[in-house]
């Protein structure tokens, strides 16, 4: 965030004749569009410098004078495309090898995890590498595939980090339990580990990445090889539900 208020504040700093750099106006709805407009150019700028790209910010200036005046562009489409595709490809290629880094850690830092915890009293592993523990023991249905089931749970990172508690408040969504037919549960190592509960069960399910969200930086992006923990309890196993429609199905070609 500091990197793209800098980069705002330059565009600014240059923009303005008067050498000011505060804002005028901020208040009236021309001048929230004003400044609107200038940080997401800003930001443009600071995605750019936070790849590690060097830019002369003074010829970004004539650039961006030249295009508020509706100036002819001192390079053509045909010298700009090569240059800015080459740098897309820049910036693709390093985000990819960070998030090949990141995966390579979760995975290391994920395996240590789960040889010391499936030493843990009262932990089972599946042949499917997920590991769980019955924390409170239920006596209703199992659900398979096709129920529509109501859940609570914390879901943690082996450093106990939370990423997400059906008890809180999320994206605007209110806190409580989640009802959802149990074959839309993204994570199948979740999906395997629920179908062997009998509702009013908790159980701690530690899901190894390759169960959880995937192990490839193409499917899982920052979650590859993430290990997940959920301290998850089946509140209750409701109706079979149809399966979803095919994407597309019922739409004209």
């Amino acid at each position: 965030m500091k990197l793209r208020l800098l980069a705002a504040g330059t565009l600014a700093a240059l923009a303005l004749t008067a050498g000011a750099a505060s804002a005028q106006d901020i208040t009236s709805d021309k001048g929230k569009m004003s400044y609107a407009l200038g940080y997401r150019a800003g930001g443009e700028i600071a995605q750019v410098l936070s790849s590690g790209e060097q830019l002369d910010m003074a010829t970004v200036m004539k650039a961006f004078q030249d295009s508020v005046g509706n100036k002819e562009p001192a390079i053509s489409p045909e010298q700009a495309a090569p240059v800015m595709q080459a740098l897309q490809n820049r910036i693709v290629a390093k985000a990819k090898a960070e998030l090949e880094k990141r995966a390579a850690d979760n995975k290391t830092k994920g395996d240590a995890f789960l040889a010391q915890n499936k030493g843990k009293a009262g932990v089972k592993v599946l042949p499917s590498g997920v590991q769980y523990r019955v924390i409170e023991s239920g006596s209703g249905a199992k659900p398979t595939q096709a129920n529509q089931i109501t859940v609570e749970f914390v879901t943690t990172l082996p450093d106990g980090t939370e990423v997400e508690n059906t008890n809180k408040a999320i994206n605007g969504q209110a806190p409580g339990p989640v009802t959802i037919r149990l074959s839309e549960i993204p994570m199948p190592g979740l999906r395997e580990a629920l179908q062997m509960m009998p509702a009013g069960s908790r159980w701690e399910v530690a899901l190894p990445g390759s169960a959880a969200y995937g192990t490839t930086v193409e499917r899982a992006g920052r979650m590859a090889n993430q290990v997940l923990i959920f301290n998850i309890k089946l509140l209750s196993v409701g109706p079979v539900l149809p399966a979803p429609a095919p994407q597309g199905a019922g739409q004209g070609r």
